[in-house]
């Protein structure tokens, strides 16, 4: 229960606290919840989901990474949110390049959900992934559990 006056369950911090970033194998580059930081006043790590949730309008999760070669890479999005807090903008910045998206439908808070949000380009290098609202709101944007971004093959 989100509404106003209920807090509910908070969070803690990372388990680990903020890493960096390396692509897997496969040259995924896997920004999940446990390996970022949220700043803001309100946004926890909830250890139970993984994920990052309390996001206000304020708030954003970051990710340092490194980018082994430029390229472009198909980001997805792990996120849940209830239905009434559905449909608020976000943005995703990377390395200076920017995908923006609205935050869909996963029927509640408890519901998870996975989707293709776009190809963004990167160039090699250390560089900071953040994810923040794309507009002010009131209530919640989402809780957010990870982004991933695939390198594209030619043949894509």
């Amino acid at each position: 229960d989100r509404s106003e006056g209920s807090r509910g369950p908070v969070g803690t911090a990372t388990p680990a606290g903020p890493q960096a970033v390396v692509p897997d194998a496969d040259g995924t580059i896997r920004l999940v919840a446990a390996k970022g930081r949220g700043v803001g006043r309100e946004i926890k790590y909830q250890p139970e989901f993984r994920s990052f949730g309390w996001f206000r309008a304020a708030d954003r999760a970051e990710w340092d990474l490194h980018v082994p070669q430029p390229g472009l890479y198909d980001a997805w999005l792990t996120w849940s949110v209830d239905n009434a807090n559905a449909g608020k903008a976000w943005q995703l910045v990377v390395g200076g390049r920017r995908l923006i998206g609205v935050a869909g439908r996963t029927g509640s808070w408890e519901t998870y959900k996975r989707a293709n949000i776009g190809r963004i380009e990167l160039p090699s290098g250390d560089q900071k992934a953040v994810f923040r609202a794309g507009a002010p709101f009131d209530g919640y944007l989402l809780d957010l559990r990870a982004i991933e971004l695939e390198p594209v093959t030619p043949t894509d």
